[in-house]
């Protein structure tokens, strides 16, 4: 299996920007909504988390496929799960808050899908970390590596 690249250039962490920074502001805009600065804020953070849903999921394909090429890196396999784990988990709560509740109709289950983003941008953080572990740490994904880096 080989890794998703364009250019040399590994695609999954040039993915992953825009879900991320999209899902972090979903909280924001939640805040923004219940300190009373209007519903355009509840519409956008309803538009952001689903956009990072779709954004997401070539991210994840790109992801599984570095994963997959560096199964053989025994070093890195716990922080490969935690990563891959803790980020399924935040896109499956994201997607959640946006099926349970409305772009139109702020007052639809306001409390758990709150809860849902403030738990989602948390998971983010840890799989980051780990995300981050698996690049600095473990030197993954290089594209450009003849060889597998075993920590």
């Amino acid at each position: 299996m080989r890794r998703l690249t364009l250019g040399g250039v590994p695609l999954h962490p040039a993915l992953v920007h825009f879900p991320v920074a999209f899902w972090l502001l979903v909280p924001l805009m939640d805040i923004g909504y219940r300190l009373g600065l209007g519903e355009q804020y509840w519409r956008l953070g309803w538009n952001l988390a689903l956009a990072g849903l779709v954004l997401a999921l070539p991210a994840v394909v790109a992801g599984t496929m570095d994963a997959l090429a560096s199964r053989k890196v025994e070093a890195a396999q716990a922080d490969v799960w935690r990563h891959a784990s803790m980020m399924l988990l935040a896109w499956t709560l994201y997607a959640l808050a946006v099926l349970l509740s409305s772009p139109g109709d702020p007052t639809q289950a306001f409390v758990p899908v709150c809860l849902m983003h403030f738990g989602g941008a948390i998971l983010l953080a840890i799989g980051a970390h780990a995300g981050g572990r698996l690049a600095h740490v473990h030197h993954l994904p290089c594209a450009g590596a003849k060889r597998e880096v075993t920590g």
